[in-house]
């Protein structure tokens, strides 16, 4: 790894120019995110304008994808004294400070949920072409049930690409996998195993247990998309959590 010493002008503090010396580290992994210390310091300025205003600034904090540079970020617009709450304090101040913890830990919830919609968009993918490449090696029913998966890999990748899409359309997005799954299972029943029964002969125990894994083949594939609609259901209840928090937040500060 190497370190870089860059030079940051501070303009936010005051009216005046204060060069201020960081190091940033160069990680070749990508770990940590493209944004610069620059333009971390635009978004701070821009949500502590937002958070004056009674706004919590959810759409600034989403825009950093790295976990310590949004918790820095949130501490720059939020003062650590802000987020305190003492026995001096107004009952009117210790509520809005408190629905303030409440509202950064549902985004904390809320910012997970983005990634699991995305991760089971892609799980949805490769079960659909799974079925699909099954039913080309050996016809069964497996080409309904890939291609449904497939369809709904797609709605939920067009949802999930957009932050904005999943606060709107979370909800309704498993309300319509739940929709689309008892159809499934209404006409289509259930995928049949892997191989015929004709095609197995046990003559080992290797044998034996592929013979066992191909009668649990079908369950296998209602398993997973089983839970799959339960991540989605935790996801699209945080979701709902944070925008509901972050609305009562809001309206304290009115």
């Amino acid at each position: 790894m190497t370190w870089i010493m860059i030079i940051h002008v501070n303009i936010f503090q005051g009216n005046y120019f204060s060069p201020t010396f960081r190091c940033s580290r160069n990680v070749g992994n990508g770990s940590l995110s493209n944004m610069t210390q620059f333009e971390l310091d635009i978004l701070a300025k821009k949500g502590r304008s937002e958070a004056e205003n009674g706004m919590f600034p959810s759409e600034l904090l989403e825009q950093v994808k790295d976990r310590r540079k949004r918790k820095w970020l949130f501490d720059s617009i939020f003062s650590a004294q802000y987020r305190e709450i003492t026995t001096q304090m107004s009952e009117t101040e210790k509520l809005r400070r408190g629905k303030l913890l409440s509202v950064e830990m549902a985004f904390e919830h809320y910012m997970k949920s983005v990634r699991i919609f995305r991760f089971n968009a892609a799980l949805l993918v490769a079960i659909g072409i799974i079925m699909i490449t099954l039913e080309l090696v050996r016809p069964m029913n497996g080409l309904a049930f890939g291609m449904i998966t497939l369809i709904e890999s797609t709605v939920v990748i067009a949802v999930s690409l957009n932050q904005v899409y999943i606060r709107k359309y979370g909800l309704l997005l498993f309300n319509a996998l739940v929709a689309s799954s008892i159809i499934e299972i209404a006409f289509f029943q259930f995928p049949l195993p892997v191989l015929y029964g004709s095609d197995l002969e046990v003559t080992s125990r290797l044998e034996g247990f592929w013979q066992i894994f191909n009668g649990l083949s079908p369950f296998l594939y209602i398993a997973a998309k089983f839970g799959i609609l339960i991540s989605m259901a935790f996801s699209s209840d945080r979701v709902r959590k944070f925008i509901q928090r972050k609305q009562d937040y809001e309206r304290t500060g009115e």
